[in-house]
């Protein structure tokens, strides 16, 4: 089976943290009106959670794509 190197996953998934990180800031900003931390964390967090599940989906998905399709040749 062919799979993408370990270090490309590495990248993918701390860019996938910085964006999705960025995203629960700026829920936070936009959301939340005072003292927060709670709220910052907690929408951070899923977002972080929801990301990073889209992407190992993803990466899955095409690892198994890839692979299905160098078995038909």
């Amino acid at each position: 089976m062919l799979t993408f190197h370990p270090a490309l996953k590495v990248f993918i998934y701390l860019l996938t943290i910085v964006v999705s990180s960025s995203v629960g800031n700026q829920l936070t900003n936009a959301l939340c009106l005072e003292n927060c931390l709670f709220q910052q964390i907690l929408y951070i967090g899923f977002s972080n959670l929801v990301f990073l599940a889209g992407v190992i989906l993803l990466i899955g998905l095409s690892e198994k794509s890839i692979s299905e399709w160098n078995e038909e040749d």
